[in-house]
């Protein structure tokens, strides 16, 4: 019997400024990386790191086949648990047509009116699944980043995973705003609960919209009219206004991340300035790092006057 391949797409290596903070912020060990639902459909923002060998990953998929892809030539780091991960309980996981839809909701067919966004509610079968709370996985902390994405069931997973999250650096989790099943919690919902565990919304990663289904759908051009936010990938973080409510290895985890994963180069600078204060980092290596980012990224104007760590610019 052929063996499932593992489609492994071209990753473009880590940018010189990420290589930098890798190769010169120092950090106790490896940066630990959880993935909830990880199924390989697309590389995941994390790629880089992996391709690297900078990183460790456990990853759950309890779709069968998505898991045996994975398992099919996992690089050293890697780990990968046929499991689902939820609030305890015996759920009934629906496979969908496009094993991205998964879920342990039904659709909300009657939600959809739009353009492009259709045939993957087919039925391919189901499974019975007693899921895993977080906090119950032995061995799983430290965790730096955590990725959720599964269709509907993140806030279980949140509530299930509070003392692992507590010193989790950086959160990546899909966020709903238009349903696509039916009854699960959308963005105001699963934004509290992580508010409620000390992480604030820090930006979108290329979120999903499509255009509203009309009679003149087939003459607008899809990738150009897309009116109706669905969902996509939300990255938060540790609240930043308290820093010293975060640990200092938990600050250069998060400053690698910022870095190399959601290109946050703000947030590098920023963190690299308090763990400067703690004597935590080398005291030159936030210019080092604005001076390796594209030209395009840095302010041109010469002679600009520096300003002190922590301290705005204000404009009207």
């Amino acid at each position: 019997m052929n063996q499932p391949r593992r489609i492994v797409p071209e990753v473009e290596p880590l940018p010189p400024a990420a290589r930098l903070i890798l190769e010169r912020l120092p950090r106790a060990r490896r940066l630990r990386v959880v993935d909830v639902g990880a199924n390989p459909l697309y590389p995941p923002p994390y790629a880089a790191l992996l391709a690297g060998g900078a990183c460790d990953l456990v990853g759950f998929e309890p779709d069968p086949e998505a898991y045996e892809k994975l398992m099919a030539d996992p690089a050293p780091g890697e780990t990968y648990h046929p499991a689902a991960i939820g609030d305890g309980q015996v759920q009934r996981l629906r496979l969908y047509e496009h094993s991205g839809f998964n879920s342990i909701f039904d659709p909300y067919l009657a939600g959809l009116p739009f353009h492009g966004l259709s045939g993957w509610e087919g039925l391919r079968g189901t499974l019975e699944v007693k899921t895993l709370r977080l906090d119950e996985v032995p061995g799983l902390a430290p965790v730096d980043l955590l990725k959720i994405d599964i269709q509907g069931a993140e806030l279980d997973a949140l509530k299930g995973g509070e003392a692992t999250l507590a010193k989790t650096g950086a959160v990546i989790i899909e966020q709903r705003f238009f349903p696509l099943y039916q009854g699960e919690p959308l963005f105001a919902e699963v934004d509290l609960e992580l508010r409620r565990q000390g992480f604030r919304l820090h930006r979108f990663l290329q979120p999903t919209a499509r255009p509203v289904a009309s009679s003149q759908s087939h003459r607008f051009r899809r990738r150009q009219v897309r009116d109706q936010l669905i969902d996509g990938d939300c990255v938060y973080l540790r609240d930043l206004s308290r820093p010293d409510l975060i640990g200092t290895e938990e600050l250069a985890q998060m400053c690698l991340l910022a870095a190399s994963v959601f290109y946050s180069h703000s947030v590098v600078a920023h963190l690299l300035d308090r763990l400067v204060e703690r004597s935590a980092a080398p005291a030159d290596l936030a210019e080092a790092y604005v001076d390796a980012l594209p030209a395009d990224l840095r302010e041109s104007r010469k002679g600009r006057a520096r300003r002190r760590p922590g301290e705005t610019e204000l404009r009207t």
